[in-house]
């Protein structure tokens, strides 16, 4: 007996039965208790797209994923989500839905770059019929992805000018960032687009001297490459001498402070090399002597000493000799008039004209000098009215009494006595007597503009002035009472230099009054 069952209708059916023979007789009823139950299990629908989830790819920084099943049961009574994103397969209740559509966010911060989510569905109804999804046995898997280049890092190393670098110079490379990626985990770097080299700090001593480009880059733990950076250097070995000017780089570098790729560092015409080697001067100065000339200048056009800044020793340094006077620095008496390049400009004399006024003037007073000494030594015998003997009137008729009494006043004066070279002194003959006291005026200002002593000068000035106005009659006695307080001063400090100057002043004074006398007579 087939009965036909309306599944649709679930429950509890009572079903009677009726039943005849042959020849149309009925028996008695049968009542049958039926009931129709569920036994579907719910239907699962899920698939890894957008359909169902928030993302279909995972990224290291996302902090959520919404999964979203649908089920179909007309007796719905539980859905799961198994997953393990905290390492362990948990089971979750999905309860949020919308009609057929169940969904659940999960929280995956927790999550790392290499790692998988695995999850599976599965459900049962009111009759307990389980349905289970699991991706025939495969789970729904999604890998979490890291897609955050690192930013651009950086190096470090000590250039050491343009380009360059020596080859033991360090380089560090650091820096960078991998916002919401998954963190930097290394640095790497390349030479001449080479395999990549994987360093924070490195060193060059084993690549070939020259130009060189160095690439260098970030790389985070997802194995996401940052920004590639590059720049170019210039290797110098150690041990070799780019600039050619006989130091090695490393001298140049660390020891002198000169440029390893100038070769002459200081641009004074010199090599540094022939600076430090040959000559003594300094490689990154360059006037070494401070004399006003460049050490190239000196060494190379005027045969100079760079490291001595008045070469000839006449008193001018080099730098004013060249470029102020216009003198010869080797050669300390450029105009071979006898006197120092020096003195004639401390004379106020032309160092380049041997025949200048100034200086034939002093020779000239200095010729009266003698004259007007020659004279007084002739007037104090006769003054003593004796007759000069033979012996002592040949000696002044000969040339060389001229040249002791010269001697003696130039030896007396030092002052006047260091303007004069030796050759010099046997070139003043005693030419003129009775010489006008505006001329002898003129010699002691002269005279008196050589004594350095300031507080004798004054005094002295005041006495040379009197010359000017003073008779041949008049007294002369004040004028030596002050010369002998002078002396006197001179005296006792020790200072035998201006006593030799006052006295000899003193001396031709007096001659002079002999003289006026004799005149007199």
């Amino acid at each position: 007996l087939n009965i036909p069952i309306n599944t649709s209708a679930l429950g509890v059916w009572n079903y009677t039965i009726y039943y005849n023979d042959s020849i149309g007789n009925f028996g008695m009823p049968d009542t049958v208790l039926i009931e129709v139950i569920d036994v579907e299990p719910p239907l699962i629908i899920h698939f890894a797209n957008l359909t169902y989830l928030n993302c279909t790819t995972l990224e290291y920084h996302h902090t959520g994923l919404k999964i979203t099943v649908h089920v179909v049961d007309n007796l719905l009574s539980h859905v799961f989500l198994c997953e393990n994103s905290s390492g362990v397969f948990i089971n979750r209740s999905i309860v949020n839905y919308i009609e057929d559509n169940y969904s659940i966010v999960l929280n995956i911060e927790d999550l790392n770059y290499d790692k998988n989510l695995a999850y599976y569905f599965y459900s049962n109804d009111s009759y307990n019929n389980w349905g289970l999804n699991d991706n025939s046995s495969n789970y729904y898997i999604l890998k979490i992805y890291d897609f955050i280049n690192p930013s651009a890092c950086e190096i470090n190393y000590s250039i050491y000018e343009s380009e360059f670098v020596l080859k033991e110079t360090l380089f560090t490379i650091s820096g960078g960032t991998d916002f919401d990626g998954s963190g930097i985990s290394h640095y790497e770097y390349n030479l001449d687009s080479g395999e990549w080299v994987v360093a924070d700090t490195f060193l060059l001593t084993e690549i070939s001297n020259g130009p060189h480009t160095i690439s260098y880059r970030s790389v985070d733990i997802a194995g996401n490459n940052g920004i590639i950076q590059n720049f170019s250097v210039y290797l110098l070995a150690s041990d070799m001498d780019y600039d050619n000017d006989y130091l090695t780089n490393y001298a140049e570098i660390y020891i002198l402070g000169t440029s390893a790729i100038n070769p002459d560092t200081d641009g004074d015409g010199l090599f540094d090399g022939a600076e430090v080697i040959t000559h003594g001067t300094v490689p990154t100065k360059p006037d070494t002597d401070a004399d006003g000339l460049s050490d190239g200048a000196e060494v190379i056009t005027y045969g100079t000493v760079p490291t001595k800044p008045d070469t000839d020793a006449d008193g001018l340094s080099d730098g004013a000799e060249v470029i102020t006077h216009g003198t010869v620095p080797t050669n300390p008496d450029t105009d071979g008039d006898g006197v120092s390049d020096g003195k004639e400009i401390a004379l106020g004399a032309d160092p380049l004209d041997p025949n200048n006024p100034l200086i034939r003037r002093i020779l000239l007073i200095l010729e009266i000098v003698l004259g007007i000494i020659l004279c007084g030594i002739i007037i104090v015998i006769h003054s003593k009215r004796k007759k000069i003997p033979s012996t002592s009137q040949d000696l002044i008729n000969k040339e060389k009494f001229d040249f002791l009494i010269f001697s003696s006043i130039i030896n007396a004066l030092p002052s006047l006595n260091q303007i004069f070279v030796e050759k010099e002194k046997l070139k003043f003959p005693i030419k003129l007597r009775g010489l006008p006291f505006k001329e002898l005026f003129t010699f002691f200002n002269t005279l008196i503009g050589c004594v350095p002593e300031s507080e004798v000068r004054s005094q002295l000035n005041i006495l040379m002035r009197r010359l000017k106005v003073i008779e041949k009659k008049e007294s002369w006695t004040q004028v030596l009472i002050k010369l002998k307080a002078l002396v006197e001063l001179a005296e006792s400090r020790g200072d035998r230099e201006l006593f030799d100057k006052l006295m000899q002043l003193v001396i031709l004074i007096k001659l002079m009054t002999k003289h006026s006398y004799y005149s007199k007579q």
